[in-house]
């Protein structure tokens, strides 16, 4: 009976390891500007098909152009993005890499930011 102690820890990881897998329900690609979830929000968007979402990334890569983020302090680009029905995701700050999921998400700019700055636009996704 002492014997089955050892088990214990093996046992707990099992459970703790099991609710970590992909459950499969979300859609790897999302959402139409606008249509997304906003900053504080995790919900996900329609899921589209090949064409529609190299459109959509097209449109918010010329938005994000014509928004000259580059120079704006972080907060001031993210509420232009916004007024624009777009989201905003720093990956780079201050010269480190961020870590960010790897979902696409064609209505959001990921940009780098140096001393609160915006640098530059990284990528739309």
């Amino acid at each position: 009976m002492a014997d089955s102690g050892r088990y214990v820890p093996a046992l707990l990881a099992a459970l703790l390891l099991a609710g970590c897998g992909d459950d499969g329900d979300e859609p790897l690609v999302s959402v139409l500007p606008g249509t997304g979830p906003t900053a504080s929000s995790s919900t996900p968007g329609p899921t589209l098909g090949p064409d529609r979402l190299r459109e959509c990334v097209r449109t918010t890569r010329e938005k994000a152009r014509g928004l000259r983020l580059a120079g704006r302090t972080e907060a001031a680009a993210a509420a232009r993005l916004n007024r624009e029905g777009l989201g905003m995701r720093v990956t780079r700050r201050d010269g480190e890499a961020l870590v960010v999921t790897m979902d696409l998400r064609c209505d959001r700019v990921n940009v780098a930011v140096e001393d609160g700055q915006v640098v530059r636009v990284v990528k739309v996704g």
